[in-house]
C-alpha cells in the first residue's frame, strides 16, 4: 500500500517492479511528471 500518493512514494515501486526499457501507459496522473523527467515513464 502507498500512504502517500505522490511521485516520491510511487518512484521505489518503479525502479522494483518496471523495466527501464518497458513501454508504460498511464492514467495521466500530474504525479508521474516528475518521474518522466527521470526517464522511467
Amino acid at each position: 500500500m502507498i500512504e502517500n500518493a505522490s511521485a516520491k512514494e510511487v518512484k521505489p515501486f518503479f525502479n522494483d517492479y518496471i523495466d527501464k526499457n518497458a513501454t508504460v501507459i498511464t492514467d495521466e496522473w500530474l504525479g508521474y511528471l516528475p518521474l518522466k523527467d527521470e526517464c522511467l515513464i
